[in-house]
């Protein structure tokens, strides 16, 4: 009956600790935020791969929509110029004949 009343939360309380070497705050830090870029780059490569080919920002496609746009203008006004020539020319030639 004596050792009927000794729990293991006694007996757990009453065992000596260890002696555990404590490491000071910086040491700590530096391990933790080493540990955390490593989680970080794993992560990275799981999650964000990077592209294969760079992709343009907005700026520059914005910039070369515009330009074609201005390209395909002058392509269409030189042909309208180009038909009103050739309109007139033959306007003229049947007043001419």
């Amino acid at each position: 009956m004596k050792g009927k009343y000794i729990t293991t939360q006694i007996i757990m309380a009453c065992r000596k600790k260890g002696q555990h070497s404590k490491k000071d705050i910086y040491t700590q830090l530096k391990e933790t935020i080493a540990e955390r870029e490593k989680l970080l780059q794993q992560w990275e490569r799981i999650f964000m791969p990077k592209p294969e080919r760079v992709q343009k920002d907005i700026h520059t496609q914005l910039a070369e929509t515009i330009a074609e746009y201005k390209k395909m203008r002058e392509q269409l006004n030189n042909r309208v110029n180009g038909w009103e020539q050739e309109s007139r020319s033959i306007i003229t030639d049947k007043k001419a004949a």
